[in-house]
């Protein structure tokens, strides 16, 4: 016989230990709600759980990307590098949840399968499946032993980058099989001294002066971006002895992408032993047994393979979970047209922000607590909110190059805009108008400002 499934209620269900379920998680406990988060690793961490290969490091300032509402322990942790590798972000993370004992409301190897919202009980369903944990597709396993391999590698975005950077020196021979060069700045990753520790003791508001201003003109203004890709340029004919290679690694677009940083990334192509495909000169044609065969009929014999190619950013995740809303609609339908969402924006190269994203999101469901009555967005507040992020994006010169940012790295997909380009400040500001005018785009009753 099957075993009957548990049920158990709760006033709110996180899901996903990462950096934002830990924070919505710690806010709503702090509610006094009944919480409970889940996820299909076996601890927390998110994507610092997974993403274990070699040069896994964050590609925001350490100082930035961590947790602001906890005041001493900003100030205290001891962060080591200006841009911090995966085992330490992943200390850091355990760190925080076991400061405010976070772990006896997370529940680990468990999947969400279903969600389904039932309009008579005016509640989700949410099936799960526990022991059901996705290692060996995405877990680098440490006895993967690459020393003296010849390796190939596809993709050279932020993982790609990486990852070249760290086994160049040890593997008999490295091949990069790149579709589009990028715009890499070096990270500077050497550690910090007290002195500049101590700068993180800043008032609030120095701090948020700091976020705001990491939007720098570049993403605005096409003469000072042509500026930086010359500068970039001009530093790859510098560091790259071989006119060829450095011919490949020079982007001709913008500097409109998710920017990089590395650690020594053009260097590496200075060694004997690493070699670049360029795939705009000739295509990949085939994978075979021995290697990779491409177009103009070389064979490009290899021991091991590695796709960095990315993934489905965004909306992917949502897309592989059953979410059925009123009427039985799935939010792959919903979102046939493109993702839209109403207030709840990524924000391009700020990974901080998510903390005003989960606040206002807190301050709906305690509205939902005080009303007694579910939370949702109008369509017309849906659209509205699509119209705002697309014009933002308009104004930014993102929208010049064709990228995940906008969903063009999925072939088939019509694009649309993932981002809110409008800044920190401005969603901040919008977010408080939402909570004193009675929050105008949501259905229910009028709530008053929750938050001063």
């Amino acid at each position: 016989m099957g075993s009957i499934p548990q049920t158990q209620h709760v006033d709110a269900l996180v899901v996903g230990a990462g950096v934002a379920g830990i924070y919505s998680t710690y806010q709503l406990t702090k509610s006094g709600l009944n919480v409970e988060c889940i996820d299909t690793a076996g601890d927390v961490g998110g994507t610092w759980y997974w993403n274990t290969y070699p040069g896994a490091m964050s590609d925001t300032e350490s100082y930035l990307y961590r947790y602001s509402w906890d005041a001493e322990d900003l100030r205290s942790y001891p962060w080591s590098r200006h841009y911090v590798y995966q085992p330490e972000i992943l200390a850091y993370l355990k760190h925080v949840v076991k400061r405010h004992n976070l772990r006896q409301h997370m529940r680990f190897n468990t999947e969400m399968h279903t969600t389904t919202w039932d309009e008579s009980a005016n509640r989700w369903i949410v099936e799960c499946s526990n022991g059901i944990v996705y290692i060996a597709r995405y877990l680098w396993h440490d006895s993967i032993r690459l020393k003296g391999m010849t390796v190939g590698i596809i993709g050279n975005g932020s993982t790609g980058v990486q990852v070249m950077t760290a086994i160049a020196s040890k593997v008999g021979k490295l091949v990069s099989f790149q579709r589009h060069p990028q715009y890499s700045a070096s990270s500077t990753a050497f550690s910090v001294p007290e002195v500049t520790r101590k700068t993180i003791e800043a008032t609030p508001e120095e701090r948020q002066a700091a976020f705001q201003d990491a939007f720098s003109d570049i993403t605005t203004n096409r003469e000072a971006n042509e500026e930086a890709c010359n500068f970039i340029r001009h530093k790859i004919n510098g560091i790259v002895k071989d006119p060829k290679k450095a011919k490949a690694l020079k982007p001709v677009d913008l500097y409109a992408r998710r920017p990089l940083c590395d650690t020594g990334y053009y260097q590496i192509f200075n060694r004997e032993n690493v070699d670049i495909i360029d795939l705009r000169e000739t295509l990949i044609e085939s994978i075979e047994p021995e290697g990779i065969r491409t177009t103009e009929g070389s064979l490009h014999k290899l021991d091991v393979l590695i796709f960095a190619t990315g993934f489905d950013a965004i909306d992917g995740s949502y897309l592989r979970i059953n979410i059925r809303g009123r009427g039985g609609k799935t939010i792959k339908e919903h979102w046939s047209s493109g993702p839209t969402a109403y207030g709840a924006g990524a924000f391009a190269n700020f990974p901080v922000v998510i903390e005003s994203e989960i606040n206002f999101i807190h301050d709906l469901i305690l509205h939902g607590e005080k009303t007694g009555k579910s939370v949702e967005a109008s369509e017309a507040a849906e659209e509205s909110w699509n119209d705002v992020c697309n014009a933002a994006a308009e104004g930014s010169l993102f929208k010049t190059a064709a990228s995940w940012v906008f969903g063009e790295n999925v072939q088939g997909r019509k694009p649309s805009t993932k981002f809110y380009f409008g800044g920190l400040h401005q969603y901040r500001k919008w977010t408080q108008e939402q909570l004193e005018s009675g929050l105008p785009g949501f259905v229910g009753e009028v709530p008053s400002a929750s938050r001063p």
